[in-house]
């Protein structure tokens, strides 16, 4: 079969097949950059659509936060403590380098009870300037809801530099409980710059996953036709070598 497969016209014909799987697989990966546009896209809409709402309607603390959810806008009130901030390290910015400065909100709650402890973003500073002099106390704020990063480990009390904003590890820094979602602010105070929004990385629309899908098959079956003209023409040349010496096979035995 190997001979077969090496001869001119099978060589230019799996080119031909390789070319076509190339395109094919390279559009099925475009409709899954598609995919994830249109998904990001929906998010984005129903928290338009939404508005601003109170915090205690979204998320409560320790309750994890619904991919529905995440960059909604909300409104919440609490004490603010710069003093306890954290940096996070190695933050770009348009190419810029920089961190975040993030502090913890002790929420306030309409029923009086623990609002628990949210890590605000108070957001992006250029590495080298002096962190502007937020003032401590009771605010109202306003910013989007972003999923927890993944946890490192190795915070404890007086923590001040973490690398990530993650509630697992806040959680040992700040009064507990902690809210599982972080708050990006919409407003900053210079040379504070608000944080970019998180595009989410598990979303998928179903209609483009379902167009990339048939585009792999498709780059898969075209490598697939150019095996199986090879195999037939394979299986024809054996045929035709078995009935060539069938009769050569009768007269040796007449």
């Amino acid at each position: 079969m190997l001979r077969t497969a090496t001869r001119p016209h099978f060589i230019a014909l799996l080119g031909v097949a390789l070319a076509a799987a190339t395109l094919f697989a390279y559009l099925g990966d475009w409709q899954l950059g598609r995919a994830r546009d249109e998904a990001a896209r929906e998010v984005r809409e129903q928290t338009v659509e939404r508005g601003v709402v109170p915090l205690e309607e979204v998320l409560a603390p320790a309750e994890p936060l619904e991919g529905s959810d995440v960059r909604q806008l909300v409104r919440v009130t609490g004490v603010l403590d710069p003093d306890a901030a954290v940096r996070v390290p190695e933050r770009e910015l348009d190419g810029r380098p920089g961190s975040w400065l993030v502090a913890p909100l002790a929420v306030d709650r309409p029923d009086e009870t623990d609002g628990g402890t949210l890590a605000v973003v108070l957001g992006w500073l250029p590495d080298g300037a002096r962190p502007p002099d937020v003032p401590a106390g009771r605010v109202t704020l306003e910013g989007r809801l972003e999923q927890s990063e993944p946890p490192v480990g190795g915070a404890g009390p007086g923590t001040r530099e973490l690398p990530t904003v993650a509630s697992a590890d806040l959680v040992n820094v700040w009064d507990p409980p902690l809210y599982t979602a972080y708050l990006a602010l919409t407003d900053t105070v210079p040379p504070l710059e608000p944080v970019p929004t998180v595009e989410p990385a598990d979303g998928l629309a179903l209609q483009n996953l379902s167009y990339a899908l048939q585009w792999w098959l498709f780059a898969g079956f075209a490598v697939f036709f150019w095996w199986r003209l090879v195999r037939d023409a394979h299986e024809r040349e054996l045929e035709a070598r078995a009935e060539a010496a069938a009769p050569e096979q009768a007269q040796s035995t007449s």
